[in-house]
């Protein structure tokens, strides 16, 4: 299940009940002695958790090497752990797929519940993200493969829920396999789940899983496959914070960074396959871990993927469901400016109309004076045109009376000039 490259103890001591203590010769055994549990000889501590512990060890009756994963026996093992981890051999044994760690066996030895699975020695995706980093095509290669194995599980029932680089381990040609199932549950089931319980990684959990709800899906582990793949992106998860429950609230509110603002060689095809996968409502991700192959394939061989990314409009719209106070109160302050932005242009407007009217008023009174003053000069010079016309017709009556009085006057100038010129000539 962990490869042994992982962090272990070194000393030779076991906390569980041996039935014999003998010298192993073989090149395998780090300590200089090793003891048996049931049909295993136990080599070396490879992994401990909060309530199991794994062994590399020789299984006796059929001389292979095996991970043997046990509970911890100084550990107050309450019914439910000792149910989970039953389920978990469960879960695990009742999935064949060539990428998913297999189950040998699943017993119990003295009291103690066991089963033992292939050991797989080349180390978890956890330790190869720096080496990743620069290679987001073998990440989307690592991924599809991984996400292949989760839908084969995903078909038989079962949530894997605690899907993270650190549970899947890499052997000798870097091939990939799904291991730990811990928390693994079967879809529908909800017995061992109570409303409320948080379960999991939370770097790596979806938001429905950080409240704790109890009605998982599919898309769980799907966003799960996504985190992971922002982790071997960008070098970190999408979400870490200085405590568990600050991560919980950036899963719950909080948008991931853009992959490629942190590493520069994501492409936009992959970036939006890795935030599609991180939606926050379950129904915007993609609808089973096989789609995500699927479009993971379909960018190795550079065909168009299904998914698309967010408009801005759409990110928005994703902002105010998850802020519905703060997003109300953003709408209040905005309608408030805006109406604020409104009332000010219409007092502005207001005022530039009042006076454009006033000015339009005073160019009417003006026009108005100026009209008046026209036809008062119009008037003028038709009286005067009118008095010209009289005088005018006065003149020439005078001149017809000045005719008429020299028609009358001319025959008696006549005989006055007439008689002139006889005295004239009487006189000499």
């Amino acid at each position: 299940m962990i490869d042994p490259s992982s962090s272990h103890r070194t000393d030779d001591q076991v906390d569980f009940p041996l039935t014999r203590e003998v010298p192993l010769d073989a090149p395998s055994a780090s300590p200089a002695t090793v003891r048996y549990f049931g049909d295993y000889a136990l080599q070396e501590e490879i992994a401990r958790g909060g309530m199991g512990i794994v062994y590399r060890a020789q299984q006796i009756s059929l001389n292979r090497t095996v991970a043997l994963k046990m509970i911890l026996a100084d550990t107050f093992a309450s019914s439910v752990q000792v149910e989970r981890f039953r389920l978990e051999a469960e879960a695990a044994a009742g999935l064949d797929h060539p990428h998913i760690v297999p189950i040998y066996e699943v017993g119990e030895h003295d009291s103690h519940p066991y089963f033992s699975m292939k050991l797989v020695v080349g180390g978890n995706l956890s330790k190869e993200i720096p080496q990743l980093i620069q290679n987001p095509r073998r990440v989307a290669g690592l991924l599809a493969t991984v996400a292949e194995a989760v839908h084969h599980a995903h078909q038989r029932g079962i949530l894997h829920r605690d899907l993270k680089p650190a549970n899947i381990l890499l052997d000798t040609e870097g091939q990939p396999y799904v291991t730990d199932f811990g928390l693994a549950k079967r879809s529908g089931d909800s017995s061992k789940t109570q409303t409320g319980a948080v379960l999991g990684t939370p770097s790596y959990m979806p938001p429905e899983q950080a409240v704790g709800r109890k009605d998982l899906s599919t898309a769980a582990d799907v966003y799960s496959l996504g985190a992971i793949l922002y982790e071997c992106l960008t070098g970190r998860p999408p979400f870490k914070g200085e405590s568990t429950l600050d991560t919980l609230l950036l899963v719950q509110h909080q948008e991931p960074a853009r992959p490629h603002t942190l590493n520069p060689h994501v492409s936009r095809d992959l970036e939006t396959i890795c935030l599609k996968c991180l939606e926050k409502e379950p129904r915007q991700r993609y609808t089973s871990a096989l789609e995500l192959a699927e479009d993971l394939r379909a960018f190795l061989d550079d065909k168009p993927i299904r998914a698309r990314p967010l408009s801005s409009w759409e990110r928005g719209v994703k902002w105010c469901r998850r802020n519905r106070t703060l997003a109300a109160l953003l709408v209040v302050s905005v309608v408030t400016v805006v109406a604020i932005g409104i009332l000010g242009v219409g007092l502005y407007y207001g005022r530039q109309l009042s006076d454009a009217l006033a000015a339009a008023q005073v160019e009417r009174d003006n026009a108005e004076q100026q009209r008046r003053e026209a036809d008062r000069q119009r008037g003028e010079a038709q009286r005067q045109k009118d008095a010209a016309e009289a005088q005018r017709q006065e003149a020439d009556r005078q001149r017809r009376e000045a005719d008429r009085q020299r028609a009358l006057v001319r025959p008696y100038q006549y005989l006055a000039e007439m008689n002139l010129a006889q005295a004239e000539w009487q006189h000499g």
